[in-house]
């Protein structure tokens, strides 16, 4: 008996179940029923576009076989370019189809036929990208949302998923209170929390640190449209859109700012195991100081040190030190934090306005270059000169910004801190960013060696000087540290 080997292929599987290349099966198993074929083979590639350019496994597997004959719904299930044509046609073998009937490959007639078909279904799909792409356009000047997949926090016609909106909401708040992206994402995946659905995951998929950091940086969510670039990558365009804005702009700008800023000082580790992790620097090496354990005699000693090991400092009596610094600062009645609007200078407004300008004169040249108006090289110098010091202004407003502490944090009083740092829900992160507002960066000096190596204020520096700094020294006076491996 001859055989036939059957092809399916369908180039979007919305749901995932395998209904459209089922379809096609069953009917290609019927042409070969009606014409006494015994079918050798049935090859499926189900949800990969033929025009994309992604390696289709089953459509290789079928040239490899050499096939007595095919049979597919229709020749555009099989090849709709015509390179992949002309591998089809090395192997001189009839095509039947459903929906065309017999293609005979062996002859001239034939293969000017099916080469006919594919450049008709070539034509088709430039012709739907040029219209998907005339649509897109118009729905950009309209400012309407024409979103592939439900982005997270929204509906499809742009109003808010509320339950997805508070949890956005809350993780900006959690940034400038101190929170770790990561510990949000781990945060979000012990409460079962799932990102929206992908045409490989229907159920959605668990959240990772990047893919929390990229819902928070982008101008979706204050209502901003944007042109993808590829890769995940999207410019931000000088245009609102009709759907409502998820957070406040000032509070999504802070929160760019400090998950974007070229050279931001990160920890070792984002997993935040100490109170103080993020918030030391070594003075010998600048690096970041994270907590390592040591176990000594039975007994396990915890200390923040950098990886390079250049000086170490116990963990308990730098999270106690600074925790008593802390409350005595927010107990004494010589401490009044400046309000807000004593907190925001001059200065302070004149960074976020150059932030501002020279944010939109990357996207202006980004659009000149589009138009042809600037060559390639052209481009690429503006660009790195206005990127330089885009980065220089902004490293200029994160400094300014340190000092006046956390959005949240700089608001309050000093009942208001006291409160915050009680505050249980709040917990290790919230009193990190509190510390961060009172001291800044804490750089560590090393101690030294021995049994007399303990731990001494004086070889502490805050970054932010001035009140919070002298008015520290003037109400503690801290003890020595006590069961630290380094200095037995």
């Amino acid at each position: 008996m001859s055989t036939a080997t059957i092809y399916a292929r369908i180039s979007l599987d919305a749901t995932g179940e395998g209904a459209g290349v089922e379809r096609q099966e069953r009917e290609c198993r019927e042409l070969c029923e009606r014409s006494g074929w015994e079918v050798s083979e049935v090859l499926v590639d189900n949800s990969i576009s033929a025009t994309s350019g992604k390696l289709r496994p089953a459509f290789e597997r079928l040239l490899e076989s050499k096939p007595e004959r095919i049979v597919c719904w229709h020749l555009d299930r099989l090849v709709r370019l015509t390179p992949e044509l002309e591998r089809v046609l090395e192997l001189s073998v009839d095509v039947h189809t459903v929906a065309g009937g017999k293609l005979d490959l062996s002859n001239p007639a034939g293969r000017a036929v099916a080469r006919t078909v594919t450049a008709w279904a070539t034509y088709e799909t430039e012709q739907k990208g040029e219209r998907q792409r005339s649509a897109h356009e118009q729905r950009r000047r309209q400012g309407r949302p024409f979103w592939v997949r439900r982005p997270f926090g929204y509906n499809m016609d742009g109003t808010l998923r509320e339950s997805e909106a508070a949890l956005l909401r809350r993780a900006y708040a959690q940034v400038l209170e101190g929170a770790s992206i990561a510990g949000i994402a781990r945060a979000w995946r012990e409460a079962g929390v799932r990102t929206t659905e992908t045409r490989n995951k229907p159920e959605g998929g668990e959240f990772r640190p990047t893919t929390v950091r990229g819902l928070l940086i982008h101008p979706r969510n204050i209502g901003k449209l944007t042109r993808s670039e590829g890769g995940g990558v999207h410019t931000e365009l000088d245009t609102y859109g009709t759907w409502a804005p998820l957070v406040d702009e000032d509070t999504f700008r802070r929160v760019e700012r400090e998950l974007t800023r070229p050279g931001r000082r990160q920890a070792a580790s984002t997993k935040r195991t100490g109170l103080l992790t993020g918030l030391l620097f070594c003075a010998s090496c600048d690096g970041a100081m994270r907590v390592f354990s040591q176990t000594q005699r039975g007994k396990t000693y915890r200390y923040y040190c950098c990886t390079k090991r250049c000086n170490a400092w116990p963990r308990e009596w730098l999270d106690e030190h600074l925790s008593e610094t802390a409350l005595a600062l927010l107990s004494s009645p010589s401490f009044h934090p400046a309000s807000e609007g004593e907190g925001i200078t001059e200065e302070v407004h004149a960074a976020r306005a150059e932030v501002e300008r020279l944010r939109g004169l990357v996207g202006e040249l980004l659009e000149d270059r589009r138009e042809g108006l600037l060559t390639r090289e052209q481009w690429r110098t503006e660009q790195a000169a206005t990127t330089a010091k885009l980065a220089e202004v902004e490293g200029k407003l994160e400094g300014l910004e340190r000092g006046r502490g956390g959005l949240a944090v700089d608001k309050l009083d000093r009942e208001g801190m006291l409160a915050w740092w009680q505050d249980r829900e709040r917990g290790q992160d919230g009193r990190r960013e509190l510390l961060r507002h009172l001291f800044g960066a804490i750089t560590c000096a090393p101690r030294g060696r021995g049994s007399k190596a303990k731990p001494d204020r004086s070889l502490l520096a805050f970054e932010r000087n001035g009140w919070a700094n002298d008015l520290a020294l003037r109400i503690i006076t801290p003890s020595t540290g006590e069961g630290d491996p380094e200095g037995e």
